[in-house]
C-alpha cells in the first residue's frame, strides 16, 4: 500500500478539483488561507489546507522558495503571480533543480482533467454525437484527438457506474488485496518449494525474474536460460511455468497440452494456476458476482501473508482481464481504485492502468454499436 506521503507524491494531482477557496481580504492582511479540494471516483474528497503568508520574506518582501515536489509549472504560476501582486523586483526567490519532463506531464495531466470535466456536463447522447465523429475521423489521428477519445471513453463507461456498488465492491476489493507487497528476494512459495527440504541459490533465484523479462523480446535467450536455471535447481513449478510463458505467445497448440499436463502435475502453484483460469473461464460465469469468490487473492494464494511484486501484478492482470470481459463497470472501476493503492513498479502500473482503459474504450464502443442498432 502506499504511505500518505507517497500517495501525495505519486497520485495527488490526479483527482479533478472539487473546489478551490480562499479567504476573503488576502490582499489587505497580507495572509491567505488556502483550501484545494479533490474528488475521487468513489465519492470522497480530499483536502488540503495551506497558510499563505503574502508579506515574508527577506527585507519585507515575498520571498519564495521552491519545494522539492514543486515542478516547473507550479514555479511559473508562482511567479507569475508575485510579478502581479508584488511588482517587478519587489519580491526574492530561490528555485531548486526542476525535472522538465515533471512540469510536461503536468500540463497533459491539466489538460485532461479540463476535458473530463467538460465531458461530465454532456448527456449520454451527447457524448455519443461526439464519440461518433470522432470515431469517424481515427484513421490517421493526431495526439490530441487519441488523449480526447481516452477521455469520452471514460466518461461514457463512468455514466453505468452504480455507486451503490461501486462502495460495495471497492470495500471487498480492498479488503482482498490488504497484502504485504516486497519486492527483494524472491520467496520459496513463488517458486513452488519448500524451504525446509530444498535450498535454492540467490543467483537461481535472481535468474527466474532474468527470464520471464526476456521472453516477450528475446525468447530464444529465455529458453536457454531456462536450461540453465532448470540445471542450477530441482524439479519445481517455476521452470515449468516459465516454460508455458515462453510457449504462451509462440506455439499456442503446444502451449494449451503442456498447461493442461503442468496444471494436473502442480495443481496448487499459484502462477499456473492463474494461466488455467485464464483459457477455461466461460464467458457466461463472468456476469455472475458470486464467481469473484472463486477468483479472489486468498484463493490463488491460500496462507500466504506477503507477495512478490511478480505475483501480485500476475494476478492483477488477471482480474483485469476478467472484469473487462465481464462488462461490470462496476467492478471494474472499484478495482481499478483499489490497486491503484498499492505501490507498484511504474512500469507495471503503467500495463494495468493501459489494460483498464482499453476494457472502458470497449465498452463505450460496444455501447455505441448498441445505440446505433436500437436507433
Amino acid at each position: 500500500m502506499l504511505s500518505p506521503e507517497n500517495y501525495i507524491r505519486k497520485k495527488a494531482r490526479s483527482p479533478p478539483i472539487f473546489e478551490c477557496l480562499v479567504n476573503t481580504g488576502w490582499q489587505e492582511n497580507g495572509v491567505a488561507h488556502v483550501i484545494v479540494a479533490r474528488n475521487h471516483t468513489n465519492g470522497n474528497i480530499t483536502a488540503c489546507m495551506y497558510m499563505v503568508d503574502i508579506e515574508c520574506g527577506k527585507d519585507g518582501k515575498p520571498f519564495y522558495v521552491s519545494g522539492p515536489f514543486d515542478d516547473q509549472v507550479k514555479i511559473n504560476k508562482v511567479m507569475a503571480q508575485l510579478e502581479k501582486i508584488a511588482g517587478p523586483g519587489n519580491y526574492d526567490y530561490l528555485l531548486g533543480d526542476v525535472d522538465e519532463f515533471e512540469g510536461n506531464d503536468l500540463d497533459d495531466e491539466e489538460t485532461e482533467e479540463t476535458e473530463e470535466d467538460k465531458f461530465k456536463s454532456l448527456s449520454i447522447d451527447e457524448k455519443k454525437k461526439i464519440l461518433l465523429d470522432m470515431r469517424s475521423r481515427m484513421k490517421n489521428p493526431k495526439e490530441a484527438d487519441t488523449k480526447r477519445f481516452f477521455n469520452l471513453s471514460k466518461s461514457i463507461f463512468n455514466e453505468f457506474v452504480d455507486p451503490a456498488l461501486f462502495h460495495q465492491y471497492l470495500d471487498e476489493y480492498i479488503d482482498d488485496l490488504n497484502i504485504e507487497i516486497n519486492n527483494g528476494k524472491l520467496p520459496d512459495e513463488m517458486l513452488g518449494i519448500d524451504s525446509e527440504s530444498t535450498i535454492i541459490s540467490d543467483t537461481a533465484r535472481s535468474m527466474f525474474l532474468e527470464i520471464s523479462k526476456l521472453i516477450q523480446e528475446k525468447p530464444k535467450k529465455a529458453s536457454k536460460l531456462l536450461e540453465g536455471f532448470r540445471k542450477q535447481t530441482p524439479d519445481i513449478p517455476a521452470s515449468y511455468y516459465l516454460e508455458l510463458l515462453i510457449l504462451q505467445d509462440k506455439k499456442q497448440n503446444k502451449y494449451l497440452k503442456k498447461l493442461e499436463e503442468y496444471s494436473n502435475k502442480f495443481p496448487d502453484y499459484p502462477l499456473i494456476k492463474i494461466l488455467w483460469e485464464e483459457e477455461h473461464i466461460l464467458p457466461e460465469s463472468l456476469t455472475k458476482d458470486e464467481n469473484a469468490e472463486k477468483y479472489k487473492l486468498n484463493s490463488f494464494f491460500p496462507g500466504r501473508n506477503s507477495l512478490h511484486e511478480f505475483e501480485i501484478f500476475k494476478y492483477l492482470m488477471f482480474q483485469i482481464l476478467i472484469l473487462g470481459d465481464n462488462e461490470n463497470v462496476s467492478r471494474l472501476e472499484a478495482f481499478y481504485d483499489a490497486y491503484a493503492e498499492i505501490d507498484l513498479p511504474d512500469e507495471d502500473s503503467n500495463i494495468l492502468d493501459s489494460l483498464v482503459l482499453l476494457a472502458k474504450m470497449r465498452f463505450a464502443l460496444k455501447f455505441l454499436i448498441q445505440k446505433q442498432y436500437d436507433n
